[in-house]
């Protein structure tokens, strides 16, 4: 009877390290962030053009846009520059090779936020790649948001 007890107590002990062991050989972590806008269409905002799926951001606004050397480009809306002087520095501390850019939302960067990115209140950031495609959107004032924005954002710079 103790052999028959000893031996299923040193099953019991060998099968999690077995499966720890498989999975450590033979597994593999990896996330993604999803672009947006690529299966479903955005919500339409009144005096926009519903966009064709998978959806891309017209090439006249990206040269418009300065990427620089940079893959990523982080948007930032602001009425008053001040209001995310505080998080847009938490960024460029920690990602301060990202190019980022403060946009104004009135005349054509509102029309932008609307119908190119399809921001809707109460997101202020939004994060581009040069493939034209919209990486996520973001809130400035909100702590989770910002959170999310550095765990996507160490996410795609893992993969570029």
């Amino acid at each position: 009877m103790k052999g028959k007890k000893g031996l299923f107590l040193f099953l019991a002990l060998l099968l999690p390290i077995c499966v720890f062991l498989f999975l450590k050989i033979f597994g593999k972590n990896e996330f993604a962030v999803k672009s947006l806008y690529q299966v479903k269409a955005p919500d339409a905002i009144s005096d926009c053009v519903i966009p064709a799926i998978p959806y891309h951001i017209p090439d006249s606004v990206i040269s418009q846009l300065n990427f620089a050397s940079d893959s990523l480009l982080l948007i930032w809306y602001a009425t008053n520059e001040s209001d995310i002087t505080k998080p847009k520095a938490k960024v460029t501390e920690k990602y301060n090779m990202l190019n980022q850019h403060v946009l104004s939302p009135t005349g054509k960067f509102k029309t932008w936020k609307d119908c190119v990115f399809f921001m809707q209140s109460p997101y202020d950031i939004v994060l581009l790649n040069k493939k034209g495609l919209i990486r996520g959107e973001y809130k400035s004032y909100d702590r989770d948001e910002m959170d999310r924005l550095f765990i996507e954002l160490d996410i795609i710079l893992k993969r570029y």
